[in-house]
C-alpha cells in the first residue's frame, strides 16, 4: 500500500535566506538553534572536536564514541582470546633478566655479520610478559588455608596434621601372594605357561621397578603402597616395567649394597632366575591396554590407578619392546590426555578438589577420643596422597607428551598454558615413612600421639610448601629463585620450557604467525633460559643429586637399598638428554636426519628419491647456517658426557655404553639422534672418511685397507681428539667435573662452535659409528636395533658406498 506524501509544512523558518518549512512548531524551534545557538557544546573525546547546539546531541554523539570503542575492544579481545594460548607463550622475551648480553652475543654477533638485536629491540620491548600468570591464584597451600587444594576448614587442617599417617609395612611394596598371583592369571591366563611367572620373580620385578624406575620418575607414593590393596592391573604394569629392566640368565649379579655398581639385571643380588624377562613383560603388555580400557573404572572421570597404569604401559611400549607396540603407544597417547582433561586436575578448577572430610562441629571434635582423631587424620592423609598422586600423574603425562616429542620428533598435544596445578611436593615429604613424616613435621610436642593443636600457628619448613607451576616457570624466565627443588619438580619445569620452545617452533612453521627474525630472537632467548635453568638451577645436566631422589626414602625398606651405577653421585653421564636435543631440534628435525642417513621410511611413510633429494638440499643449507654449529656442538657434548670421563679427571677413562643396562630410557634415542646430527654435518662438509667401495658398491678388501674397514680411528680416540681440539682452539673446556654457570657455558659453547670448522678430520667417524652400533644391537628394544643398522649404513657410506638407503633397517 502506497504511503501518502507528507504535505508541506505550515511553519517556515524565518531566518533570512533559509527556505525550510516544518509541519510542527517544535521542529522549527530546534532548527532555529542552528542559526542562533545560545550555547555551543564541544565534544572532548580524543581527536574529536565536533560542536553541537544542543546538549542531547552531544550526549548521543558521546554514546556512539563509547559504543564504537567497546566494539573495537570486544573484537580485540576475541582475537586475543583465540591467540592467547599460543601467542602469550612467546611474548616478552626481550625482558628476560639473565645478565648474559655482555659476554654471550649470538653466534652471528661474534662474527659481526648477523646482528639483529638492535633491529628488533623495539619489537621486543613492545611485547608483554612471556607467561600471563594470574597473581591472584595462590598455590602456596600452607601459607593460606583457603588456598589448600582441598576444601578444608581450619578444623580439618588441624586434623590432617594432628597425627603422622599410618602407612603399611615396607614389605607390602613388593609383596606377591598366591591370591594376587591367581588374580593375575584370571586377567591374563597365558601367564600360567610362562616359566618366569613365579612369586619370587614377580617380587624381583617390583624391586626392579622401585630401584630403577621410581628413583628417576616417582609417580607412585612408595611409603603407602600396598600391592594387595592396589588394582591388580596397576601391579601388573609395575611388574611389566620392572621386568623390562631385567637382563636374563646371562646377567652377572653384584652385591646389592648401597654403593653397588649393579646393572638392571642384577637387581636382587645373587644369580637371576629369569629365563627371559622380556617375554614375560611382553606377555603382560600386549593385552594390558585392552584390559584397562574395558575396566569400569576407565570411564571418565577415571580412577587414579587407571592413569598410573596407562603411564607405565606407555613408557614400556615406547622404550622397551617392539616397534609395533611403540607405534601403538603413540596412537593411544591422546587417550591418556583426553582422560586427564575430564578430571578436575586438567579439566576443571584445580583448586576445587572435593573432599568428604569431617563435618563435625568443634564441640564434637573435642569429645572424640584419640583413636577417632587418629583415624580421621589418617583418612585425610590418604586423600592428600591421592591428590598429590593425581597431580603427579598429570605432570607425568605432560612430561611424556613434551619430552617424548623432543626425543622422537612427534608433535605434542598439551600446551604449557593448560597446566595450572601445584608443583609436586618435596622429595622429603613424598618418600618419607610414617616415622620420618612425624620427625619432619615435628609433631611430638604435647602427647604420645604427636598431637599439636597449635600446629597451624607455626610456620612450616619450605619443603612442605607447593608453589604454582606457572609461577615457578615465570620465576625461572625472570631469573628469580624457585621454591620447588625436588628431582621430579625440576623435570616438570624443564618440560615447561621445552613446551614453550616446541609450541613456538610448531606454530611458526605451520601458520607463519611471526616474522622469521622475531622467531629467531625468541628461540635464542628461550634457549638461553634453558641453559640458565640447567646450569644455574639444576647445577648441570650430569648432576645425579638433582635428577634422582636416591638419598630419600631408603630407610625402612623391605629390601636393601640398591643404587645402579648410572645413578651414583660420581657418575658424570648426562641425566637430561632432552636438553641437548632441544638445541639440536631448534635448527633441524628428526625426519631430515634419519632420511639423510638412509632410512627407507619414517612413521610408516616410504621415502622416495625425490624425498631424499629434498632433504639433502635442506641439510646442505643447514650446514651453512652458523647456528647449526651450536647444534653439532651440543651433539658432540652429549657424546662426550655419555662415553668419556670429564676432561679434568686425573687418569680419565671411558664409559662403556650398553642400552640394555641404561635405566634412563630416553638416552638411547638421544644418542642416536646426536650421532646422526654429527654425521650429517661432517659427511656434508668434509665427505667420506675412506674409499673402500668400487663404483658398483663392492667392498674392496686388500692388505692396504683391511684396517680401514673398522675406521681410521677408534671411537673413543676420535671423541677425545675432537674434545681436546675444541678446547685448545678456543682456550676453554666445556666437559668438566664442576659444572659451569650459564654465563660461562653459553660463552664457551658459542666460542667452541665457531672453532668447529678448524678441527681437522671430523669425518673419521666410522670407528665411532661402529662402536655405538654394536652397543645398540644388543638392546631388547627393537628401535635401538633399527638404529644400529642405520648407523652401520652411515659407516658404509663414509667408506665410499654409493647406495643411500638402508633397506634392511626395519627387517
Amino acid at each position: 500500500k502506497k504511503r501518502k506524501k507528507r504535505p508541506a509544512g505550515n511553519f517556515p523558518c524565518e531566518y533570512p535566506g533559509c527556505e525550510k518549512t516544518f509541519t510542527r512548531s517544535e521542529h522549527r524551534s530546534r532548527h532555529m538553534l542552528n542559526h542562533n545557538p545560545p550555547v555551543i557544546y564541544t565534544c572532548h573525546w580524543q581527536n574529536c572536536s565536533k560542536t553541537f547546539v544542543r546538549n542531547d546531541l552531544k550526549v548521543r554523539h558521546l554514546k556512539r564514541h563509547k559504543e564504537r570503542l567497546k566494539k573495537e575492544e570486544n573484537q580485540k579481545n576475541l582475537e586475543i582470546e583465540s591467540m592467547k594460548n599460543k601467542d602469550s607463550l612467546y611474548k616478552g622475551m626481550g625482558t628476560i633478566n639473565l645478565n648474559l648480553n655482555s659476554t654471550t652475543n649470538s653466534l652471528g654477533n661474534i662474527h659481526n655479520t648477523h646482528n639483529t638485536h638492535n633491529t628488533h629491540t623495539n619489537n621486543q620491548n613492545n611485547i608483554n610478559n612471556l607467561l600471563k600468570i594470574d597473581n591472584d591464584i595462590n598455590f602456596d597451600i600452607f601459607d593460606n588455608i583457603n588456598s589448600f587444594p582441598f576444601e578444608f576448614s581450619p578444623g580439618t587442617m588441624t586434623e590432617l596434621f594432628a597425627f603422622s599417617p599410618i602407612f603399611p609395612s615396607p614389605s607390602s611394596q613388593t609383596l606377591i601372594n598366591q591370591d594376587l598371583r591367581n588374580k593375575f592369571l584370571k586377567l591374563i591366563p597365558p601367564l600360567e605357561e610362562n616359566p618366569d611367572f613365579t612369586i619370587e620373580n614377580l617380587e624381583k620385578c617390583l624391586v626392579s621397578y622401585w630401584s630403577l624406575f621410581h628413583i628417576y620418575l616417582p609417580i607412585l607414593h612408595k611409603p603407602s603402597f600396598n600391592t594387595l590393596d592396589s588394582s591388580p592391573l596397576l601391579v601388573l604394569s609395575m611388574i611389566m616395567v620392572g621386568a623390562g629392566y631385567m637382563r636374563g640368565v646371562e646377567a652377572e649379579c653384584a652385591n646389592s649394597s648401597l654403593n653397588s655398581s649393579m646393572t638392571p639385571g642384577s637387581i636382587h643380588g645373587g644369580q637371576t632366575t629369569f629365563v627371559n624377562a622380556k617375554v614375560l613383560a611382553d606377555l603382560i603388555c600386549v593385552p594390558l591396554r585392552g584390559l584397562i580400557f574395558s575396566h569400569e573404572d576407565f570411564s571418565p572421570p577415571a580412577e587414579l590407578w587407571v592413569f598410573q597404569s596407562l603411564i607405565l604401559l606407555e613408557i614400556y611400549e615406547k622404550f622397551m619392546t617392539s616397534r609395533k607396540l611403540h607405534e601403538r603407544s603413540y596412537i593411544h597417547h591422546g587417550t591418556l590426555i583426553q582422560l586427564l582433561r575430564r578430571t578436575r586436575t586438567l579439566g576443571g578448577d584445580p583448586q576445587k578438589y572435593e573432599l568428604s572430610s569431617s563435618t563435625a562441629s568443634e564441640a564434637e571434635d573435642e569429645e572424640d577420643d584419640d583413636d577417632r582423631k587418629r583415624l580421621k587424620a589418617n583418612e585425610l592423609w590418604k586423600k592428600w596422597i591421592e591428590y598429590e598422586s593425581m597431580n603427579r600423574a598429570a605432570f607425568m603425562a605432560f612430561y611424556m607428551d613434551i619430552s617424548h616429542g623432543i626425543i622422537f620428533g612427534h608433535q605434542p598435544i598439551l600446551s604449557v598454558h593448560q597446566i595450572r596445578i601445584c608443583m609436586p611436593c618435596s622429595d622429603e615429604v613424598w618418600e618419607s615413612s610414617s616415622h620420618e613424616i612425624n620427625n619432619n613435621l615435628n609433631l611430638n610436642t604435647d602427647n604420645d600421639f604427636g598431637y599439636n593443636p597449635e600446629f597451624l600457628n607455626t610456620q612450616l619448613p619450605p619443603k612442605f610448601k607447593n608453589a604454582s607451576f606457572f609461577m615457578e616457570l615465570g620465576s625461572i624466565i625472570k631469573s628469580k629463585e624457585i621454591k620447588s627443588k625436588s628431582s621430579f619438580g625440576m623435570k616438570v619445569l624443564m618440560t615447561g620450557l621445552l613446551a614453550i620452545l616446541s609450541q613456538l617452533q610448531h606454530d611458526h612453521l605451520q601458520f607463519s604467525l611471526y616474522k622469521d627474525s622475531t622467531v629467531e630472537i625468541w628461540k635464542e632467548n628461550l634457549l638461553k633460559v634453558l641453559d640458565h635453568f640447567i646450569h644455574d638451577y639444576v647445577n648441570g645436566c650430569c648432576n645425579s643429586n638433582t635428577s634422582t631422589n636416591i638419598t630419600i626414602g631408603t630407610s625402612g625398606s623391605s629390601f636393601e637399598p640398591i643404587i645402579p651405577k648410572y645413578y651414583l653421585s660420581n657418575d658424570t653421564r648426562c641425566k637430561v638428554p632432552s636438553y641437548h636435543l632441544a638445541h639440536i631440534t631448534m635448527t633441524t628435525n628428526h625426519y631430515d636426519l634419519v632420511i639423510y642417513a638412509g632410512a627407507p621410511s619414517r612413521m610408516n611413510v616410504k621415502s622416495k628419491s625425490i624425498n631424499y633429494d629434498t632433504v639433502k638440499k635442506r641439510i646442505e643449507i643447514w650446514c651453512k647456517n652458523i647456528k647449526s654449529k651450536l647444534s653439532v656442538l651440543h651433539a658432540y657434548l652429549y657424546l662426550f658426557e655419555m662415553l668419556l670421563k670429564p676432561q679434568d679427571v686425573f687418569n680419565e677413562g671411558d664409559y662403556s655404553y650398553k642400552p640394555l643396562e641404561d635405566p634412563i630410557l630416553q638416552r638411547v634415542n638421544a644418542m642416536a639422534i646426536c650421532i646422526l646430527t654429527i654425521w650429517a654435518y661432517n659427511f656434508t662438509t668434509e665427505g667420506i672418511e675412506n674409499k673402500l667401495y668400487d663404483e658398483e658398491d663392492n667392498l674392496i678388501v686388500n692388505s692396504n685397507n683391511i684396517n680401514g674397514i673398522e675406521g681410521l680411528e677408534d671411537g673413543y680416540e676420535y671423541l677425545r681428539r675432537i674434545r681436546n681440539s675444541l678446547s685448545n682452539e678456543c682456550g676453554y673446556s666445556l666437559h668438566c667435573t664442576k659444572p659451569l654457570d650459564s654465563k660461562h657455558f653459553i660463552h664457551i659453547s658459542k666460542a667452541q662452535a665457531l672453532c668447529l670448522d678448524s678441527v681437522k678430520d671430523k669425518k673419521n667417524m666410522v670407528g665411532l659409528l661402529n662402536l655405538i652400533s654394536n652397543g645398540f644391537s644388543q638392546s631388547n628394544w627393537e628401535l635401538s636395533k633399527e638404529f644400529s643398522k642405520l648407523l652401520k649404513n652411515c659407516a658404509e657410506r663414509s667408506l665410499g658406498r654409493h647406495r643411500v638407503k638402508c633397506d634392511f633397517m626395519y627387517n
